[in-house]
């Protein structure tokens, strides 16, 4: 979490090995985390210049757009353009589904030829993300069927792995989504106490994100609104589906359930000059 020194000594490494792209992708990933948007922007750029191929560095391009203007329509141009990949199919999806398109959202499902994809702080389950456009569609029915086969699936790696967060957090979402809200947020929180922000401020927010989901979509709209709250206030990185910002909070429908709510009110309107309003 000391991301001043981080930055400090990823341009001293730089300054060494100018030419190296995942150097400039981190500096980059460095300047999200800081919401210093117009520098990570720039720094994504020279990635791709060094190494076009470089797909990481091109996914947070497309979520700089969003983060920093909310501009969904030049993010989903620039994800479209990318070469396929399971990475890329979640990016689209979540801007589906960020932007309420959920006709989309269900096409592009149907679409991909796996049910299941990891990476080091990833899950993706079919029928999960099923169950989260179902959810958008307001279709209870077809919604629970698809969170029930998730959980069905998920449940089994838990046992498996039970100190696994990815899987406590999927298993939270998938919960959520039955109604089972105790064992929901149980769940959930399992996976912030397994990796929590003290243990890795970069990534350990996202768990906290994935609590902040279950909230909103069991109706405790407060608390998702404060762990909200709290994200907005401390430098964290990872890709476009854990991450928030204002100007994405503003459009960002998956969100339209807390906009009653006093306290996601607040965070839209954040003090001038502030870095959560960036």
């Amino acid at each position: 979490g000391r991301w001043d020194e981080a930055l400090k000594t990823l341009m001293e490494a730089h300054k060494l090995n100018p030419q190296y792209a995942q150097l400039t992708y981190e500096i980059g990933l460095c300047h999200m985390a800081l919401r210093k948007y117009e520098e990570a922007e720039s720094w994504m750029n020279r990635c791709i210049a060094i190494n076009p191929r470089q797909l990481t560095a091109h996914l947070q391009k497309a979520t700089i757009a969003i983060l920093a203007h909310g501009d969904m329509d030049n993010a989903q141009d620039g994800l479209r353009s990318l070469p396929s990949h399971p990475l890329t199919d979640y990016a689209l999806l979540t801007v589906d589904l960020m932007a309420g398109r959920n006709k989309e959202a269900l096409g592009r499902l149907k679409s991909l030829d796996y049910e299941q994809y990891q990476e080091q702080h990833l899950y993706f389950h079919k029928d999960l993300a099923y169950a989260a456009v179902y959810h958008a569609m307001k279709n209870p029915v077809l919604q629970k069927a698809h969170a029930e086969k998730a959980r069905a699936a998920v449940e089994k790696l838990v046992i498996a792995q039970p100190c696994d967060p990815r899987y406590r957090a999927a298993l939270g979402l998938a919960c959520a989504y039955l109604g089972r809200e105790d064992e929901a947020v149980e769940e959930a929180e399992r996976a912030v106490n397994l990796y929590p922000e003290s243990k890795d401020a970069a990534q350990g927010p996202i768990y906290l994100h994935n609590l902040a989901r279950v909230c909103a979509i069991i109706g405790k709209k407060e608390k998702a609104a404060r762990y909200l709250e709290h994200l907005l206030a401390v430098p964290y990185c990872e890709y476009l589906w854990d991450i928030v910002s204002v100007p994405a909070l503003r459009i960002d429908s998956r969100w339209a359930s807390l906009r009653d709510v006093p306290r996601f009110q607040g965070l839209l309107k954040p003090a001038p000059g502030s870095a959560a309003g960036l």
